[in-house]
């Protein structure tokens, strides 16, 4: 049973990153900024257990845990563009092979 409990919760944190995604697009954010946005919504997850309000204390940690993958995703984005900005400039201060073939 706590296996398809995972799949449910999974999958309300999926359709949460779609919404979040549909409403403000691909973020790219910084990790301290990040960091802000996460504080936020769980700052609103402390709020909702406070006031007793289980079904808002569980919508927020929903949006806590979306808030984290899209966290993950911006900096899994970062590091793949450091890859390829390394790459380009191996390339660009490689010597040229067909230039010294006629030396």
């Amino acid at each position: 049973m706590a296996d398809q409990d995972t799949m449910n919760v999974c999958n309300e944190i999926f359709v949460e990153r779609l919404k979040q995604n549909d409403e403000w697009g691909e973020r790219n954010h910084t990790p301290l900024k990040w960091l802000a946005i996460l504080g936020e919504e769980f700052g609103e997850a402390c709020k909702g257990e406070l006031e007793l309000d289980d079904e808002g204390f569980r919508k927020e940690l929903i949006q806590v845990a979306a808030v984290a993958v899209a966290a993950i995703e911006s900096g899994d984005r970062r590091q793949m563009q450091v890859a390829i900005d390394e790459a380009q400039k191996a390339i660009q201060e490689a010597p040229d092979e067909n230039h010294n073939q006629g030396a």
